[in-house]
């Protein structure tokens, strides 16, 4: 905390924070260990929060914009990464709870991408199998999420507190 701190005081405003950074690995319920689930909560719903924390005196200087990665998995979970999951669906809360304490002067919004990177434990059959389930049947790129972005600082400025999908559709076939 203190070198964040030490960092951000160097810098005199923020317009947009994204949070981004997040593990994904799986292991199935039973099997994950006390160390694998306090990891992925810190790196995907403790860092965001700190981050989003230390920033809001330089959010506010701008009406700053808050974009948390979500992910479909925070309200429909997959077997085998229960502790993702449950980390996805606290930064749905984190938005939320953000966007409801921090407005006016900051907007707070959860971004949702489905695939844009197959996981490295997904075989052909699986991603062929999920391709079946996106309606524009091909996986996404950051392009998407990125334009997404953009627009929700440049012209989306009555939008805060919302999830946004951007998945080719998956989220409605589930």
């Amino acid at each position: 905390n203190e070198i964040m701190r030490h960092a951000l005081g160097k810098v005199p405003k923020v317009d947009i924070l994204v949070n981004n950074a997040s593990l994904f690995e799986p292991v199935p319920f039973t099997e994950i260990t006390t160390a694998q689930w306090d990891e992925m909560q810190a790196v995907n719903v403790r860092a965001p929060f700190l981050l989003s924390r230390e920033c809001v005196p330089l959010l506010q200087a701008k009406s700053g914009l808050v974009v948390h990665l979500c992910d479909i998995g925070g309200d429909r979970p997959m077997p085998g990464y229960a502790h993702y999951s449950v980390s996805k669906s606290a930064i749905i809360g984190l938005v939320k709870a953000m966007a409801v304490e921090l407005g006016p002067n900051i907007r707070c919004v959860g971004v949702s991408p489905g695939h844009v990177v197959w996981p490295e434990d997904w075989d052909a059959s699986l991603r062929e199998e999920m391709l079946k389930r996106i309606s524009l049947n091909r996986v996404g790129e950051a392009e998407d999420v990125g334009k997404l972005v953009h627009f929700l600082w440049e012209k989306g400025t009555y939008i805060n507190g919302d999830i946004i999908a951007v998945d080719g559709g998956l989220s409605a076939h589930y």
